[in-house]
């Protein structure tokens, strides 16, 4: 096997609104816990997401993207994405492949998107 022919693959399981990101929606993701190898976390495609504000750099290495889509604004968050900041702050539009999950924070529940990949939008 020759190294080209390693290429990495991203599995979307569903193309989905912002506005489909709801506190119901992640709680039916819940049920389909525990995610593991045979039970892969599943990731949805964003289309066209615009930035809001500007993104928020958390501890030096983390991303907090503000989008909005249709009308519909969201956080995302992006792990270890500080350094593709310049990248993605050039683009008009993107295209943003999401796990949405519920977290909790003083005992409320609220939606996150946490950023798998993302590109200009095609």
């Amino acid at each position: 096997m020759r190294p080209e022919d390693l290429v990495p693959v991203l599995s979307i399981d569903a193309e989905c609104a912002l506005r489909e990101c709801t506190l119901d929606f992640c709680a039916v993701l819940e049920q389909f816990k525990p995610y593991g190898q045979g039970n892969p976390r599943p990731a949805f495609l964003l289309r066209n997401a615009k930035m809001a504000d500007e993104p928020v750099v958390l501890k030096n290495k983390h991303v907090r993207l503000s989008v909005m889509q249709e009308g519909c604004y969201r956080t995302l968050i992006a792990f270890n994405w500080v350094e593709r900041l310049a990248e993605v702050h050039m683009w008009p539009q993107m295209d943003v492949v999401v796990y949405p999950s519920l977290s909790y924070f003083r005992g409320e529940a609220r939606v996150e998107l946490e950023v798998i990949e993302a590109r200009e939008a095609q």
